[in-house]
C-alpha cells in the first residue's frame, strides 16, 4: 500500500506501507485528507492525496472510522469493536439491511468466478473458514433480520460468528477488522454509532513526525527537477555564460583585443 500526492500534475509516492495498521497509525494522525493536504501544503483546487493498495486499487479511505478502529484494537478491545457494529445494526432499521447486503456481497465474492462453486472449490484452509463463518452469519441475519429488535433476540448467535469473522488463528485480527468497518462505512455507507470506548485523538508531535516524510519525499522528487543539467546548458534556447577576466573582457574577445592593440601601436 502506498500514498501518493498528485503534485502540479505529478505523482509522488509519500510513502510505503506493509500493513494497515502501520498505515493507519500514521493517518490516524490527521482528522480528515483536508487537514493533511493543508499541512503538507497541497492547493486543493489542482493537487490531491490518493492511498492504493498493493494492486494499484484506490482505498476509499474514512479517516474517521480508521481512527476508530485502531482505537479498538490498540486498547485490546476487540468484543466490544464487534458489539459497536452490531448495535449500530440493532438500533438502526437500514444498517441492519446494510449488514446483510455485506456478507451477501461477500457470498457473491467467493463464487462469482465459479460456476460449479463447493465449498471444496476454496482452496486454502482460511478461505474455508471464513466462507463458513460469512454463510452462518448471513443466514442468522435473513432469520433474525425481519427487525431491529428480532435482530437484537439473535444476538448471542449473531456475535460469536461476528468475532470469528475478524479473527485469525483465534485473535483479532486487525485487518480483517477495520476491513470490515472500512467496507461497511465506505461502501455500504453505514451509519456508526459513537463508540463507548476512548479514540485516539490527534497530536501535533505525531502529525510532525509524518509531515517530515511526506515533505521530504516531495522536496526528493522536486528538487532534482529544478537543476540545471550540462546538457541543459548546451540547448539552442538557453543563453551561453561567458567568463570574464578582472577587467570586465570576455575570455574569447582577450586574444582579438591583443592583437588589435598591436596593431595600433605600430602605426
Amino acid at each position: 500500500m502506498r500514498v501518493v500526492a498528485e503534485y502540479r500534475g505529478e505523482e509522488i509516492v509519500l510513502k510505503k506501507y506493509n500493513s494497515y495498521l502501520d498505515l493507519d497509525k500514521d493517518l490516524s494522525s490527521f482528522n480528515d485528507k483536508e487537514e493533511l493536504m493543508e499541512k503538507i501544503g497541497l492547493d486543493p483546487e489542482v493537487d490531491n492525496i490518493t492511498i492504493l493498495d498493493n494492486n494499484g486499487n484506490i482505498i476509499d479511505y474514512d479517516f474517521k472510522v480508521a481512527r476508530e478502529s485502531l482505537s479498538f484494537y490498540e486498547q485490546k478491545k476487540g468484543d466490544e469493536f464487534i458489539r459497536w457494529i452490531f448495535y449500530s445494526a440493532c438500533n438502526n432499521y437500514h444498517n441492519k439491511n446494510k449488514l446483510l447486503s455485506f456478507f451477501s456481497d461477500r457470498i457473491i465474492d467467493f463464487t462469482k468466478n465459479d460456476k460449479n462453486f463447493s465449498e471444496n472449490s476454496i482452496n486454502n484452509n482460511e478461505g474455508k473458514r471464513i466462507y463458513s463463518v460469512i454463510k452462518n452469519i448471513r443466514n442468522n441475519l435473513i432469520m433474525f433480520g425481519s427487525s431491529t429488535s428480532t435482530l437484537e433476540m439473535g444476538k448471542n448467535e449473531i456475535l460469536g460468528h461476528l468475532e470469528n469473522y475478524v479473527k485469525k488463528d483465534n485473535k483479532y485480527d486487525y485487518a480483517y477488522m477495520r476491513k470490515f468497518s472500512s467496507s461497511l462505512s465506505t461502501k455500504y455507507k453505514y451509519n456508526f454509532e459513537e463508540p463507548k470506548i476512548e479514540i485516539k485523538q490527534t497530536n501535533n508531535e505525531e502529525q510532525i513526525k509524518v509531515l517530515e516524510t511526506f515533505k521530504t519525499s516531495i522536496h526528493n522528487f522536486v528538487y532534482p527537477k529544478k537543476q540545471i543539467t550540462l546538457d541543459e546548458l548546451t540547448k539552442e534556447d538557453i543563453k551561453p555564460i561567458f567568463m570574464y577576466d578582472e577587467n570586465g573582457i570576455k575570455n574569447d574577445e582577450k586574444e582579438f583585443l591583443e592583437e588589435f592593440n598591436k596593431k595600433k601601436l605600430s602605426l
